[in-house]
């Protein structure tokens, strides 16, 4: 547990919001005041490889790929064309912007309209998809050409705005839930084939997802005595449904999810069935905040 080295990833005030081991690399991205910085750092010899300072923030949508990085960047105060990042072991830093989807937000006729895209990356087939309301655009990582074949069927169109979370499952199926405003209609949670090009429900109420144990996992805080949980296999089929008692959040690293109640843990799950480990902590036991990953996970 002894420090080794100390680098400064960034000049000024910034927060680092994506980390990911390459090699012998580590790759950061860093919010600064003038936009995301991508540094990649040797550890070893505790030096700065490179820093590339880009014009746009980072949406905190990204994906690892074994050789580097793949992020979203979005805008303030405008609406832009969605630009994505790709960032090899090194550290260098090219751009593919999608002049078809837009990103960030402004107000209009005193309302404010908010465009934030979904990332999911396919790191064996080297690409990219950004789900857009009703579309779905393709990148290739390799030569950045955007592709475009059309929307899916059986979503519903957006009218004031669209907020979208995507995550890549294999064998040609991403998932993708999210928000739309100015209408009544739900998302849900949805897998999308990107071969057949269409999309099929399988949580209506979900508003968000994550990806643990190859399995989608739904969370919903109804109230604040208990949340629930339910997961679905990829194929999405319903695998179980827990409710965790005095839990509002749950975090996740592997197997197991730590369900807490603001910064307190409550009890820990096998993510794999469901079944609670252990419900009983001493007060003040406090949920973990530092879960290493990386981008072999």
């Amino acid at each position: 547990m002894r420090i080794v080295s100390r680098v400064r990833l960034a000049p000024g005030g910034a927060s680092v919001r994506a980390v990911t081991w390459v090699r012998d690399r580590v790759l950061a991205v860093v919010e600064t005041p003038r936009g995301a910085v991508v540094t990649a750092v040797d550890p070893f010899a505790g030096r700065v490889v490179r820093r590339t300072q880009l014009s746009r923030p980072f949406t905190f949508e990204f994906a690892r790929l074994p050789d580097g990085l793949v992020l979203l960047l979005g805008s303030l105060g405008r609406l832009t064309p969605a630009q994505i990042a790709v960032v090899d072991a090194d550290g260098a830093t090219r751009i593919a912007t999608v002049r078809q989807v837009a990103v960030g937000t402004v107000v209009q006729g005193g309302r404010g309209v908010h465009r934030a895209p979904g990332l999911a990356v396919d790191p064996v087939g080297r690409q990219a998809y950004l789900v857009d309301g009703d579309r779905l655009f393709g990148v290739d990582l390799r030569t950045l050409a955007v592709s475009d074949p059309g929307p899916l069927r059986t979503l519903a169109k957006v009218s004031r705005g669209s907020s979208r979370s995507a995550r890549w499952l294999g064998g040609g199926l991403l998932a993708f839930s999210g928000h739309d405003w100015g209408t009544a209609a739900r998302v849900g949670l949805r897998i999308v084939d990107v071969h057949e090009r269409t999309a099929r429900v399988v949580d209506a109420g979900a508003s968000s997802f994550t990806v643990a144990e190859r399995m989608l996992v739904v969370e919903n805080a109804p109230s604040r005595r208990a949340l629930n949980v339910a997961a679905y296999g990829f194929g999405g089929r319903l695998r179980y449904r827990v409710e965790l008692a005095w839990a509002t959040w749950l975090k996740k690293q592997g197997r197991i999810g730590y369900a807490c109640r603001d910064a307190f843990l409550r009890s820990t799950v096998d993510l794999a069935t469901g079944r609670t480990l252990r419900s009983r902590f001493p007060a003040g036991t406090r949920c973990p905040t530092l879960l290493v990953d990386d981008s072999r996970g």
